[in-house]
């Protein structure tokens, strides 16, 4: 018993140290007050873009400003032949399904009265983007997040972090450092933008969130999935078990 506890011992400290470094992010991020830019649980919406150019754009507003910033959303869609978005708000998700050929979707809070917003207020420091149900990643097309800074767009192009993140998984957060905006004075932000190009036929996403800095707790608890199968996954541990 004594030489198989042995053996376990670097299983063990690499599922402890793991479990360190989540509490260690759940504690540096727990202080900041998460910015809701959109958790999509208002305005219900379906469009869908048939062969057409430029494609279809409608602005919902009325929104709460605590579940869409600004308290209005603009949506745009377009496809080479037919792509569709669906605003689920029973389940809170934004839905994009390129469905014959490529797919091109916006959106846009911010985009009718400036939103005036201070990003890092409460210590926020990254934007993060919670997908599910996305079609693994062969062609991610272009990917890119834009904040609107006084009269100046600022774009981080994250179409290989998108690539990385999903080329085999269905889910997961994207987190995007407010550092990737170089220049951008994020105390007075006035309008925020995500879009995706090209995106590759007969595929699909969702978006549960749009937050800042805080990450959901379902990012957490995948946190504490990858490191309880870091544990199984350990050699020793499969050969003092399984053998």
């Amino acid at each position: 018993m004594f030489d198989a506890m042995k053996e376990l011992r670097p299983c063990f400290k690499s599922f402890f140290c793991s479990m360190i470094s989540i509490g260690a992010l759940v504690a540096g991020t727990g202080a900041a007050s998460a910015l809701v830019i959109d958790d999509f649980s208002q305005g219900p919406l379906s469009i869908q873009a048939t062969n057409n150019y430029p494609g279809q754009t409608v602005v919902e507003s009325g929104l709460d400003p605590a579940t869409a910033l600004g308290g209005s959303r603009s949506i745009y869609v377009g496809s080479l032949n037919q792509a569709s978005v669906n605003v689920d708000t029973t389940k809170g998700r934004f839905n994009f399904s390129a469905d014959v050929n490529f797919g091109y979707f916006t959106l846009e809070w911010g985009s009718g009265t400036p939103l005036n917003i201070n990003l890092t207020a409460g210590g926020n420091n990254a934007f993060a983007l919670s997908f599910v149900d996305v079609t693994p990643v062969i062609n991610p097309g272009l990917w890119e997040f834009r904040i609107k800074s006084g009269n100046t767009w600022f774009t981080y192009d994250m179409s290989r972090d998108f690539y990385n993140a999903f080329n085999t998984q269905t889910f997961g957060t994207l987190a995007l450092p407010f550092s990737k905006f170089a220049g951008a004075d994020l105390t007075q932000v006035q309008a925020i933008e995500l879009m995706a190009a090209r995106f590759q036929p007969a595929s699909g996403l969702s978006i549960d969130s749009i937050v800042t800095a805080v990450p959901e707790p379902a990012t957490t608890a995948l946190l504490g999935i990858v490191s309880l199968l870091s544990w199984l996954s350990c050699p020793r541990r499969k050969k003092l078990l399984f053998h």
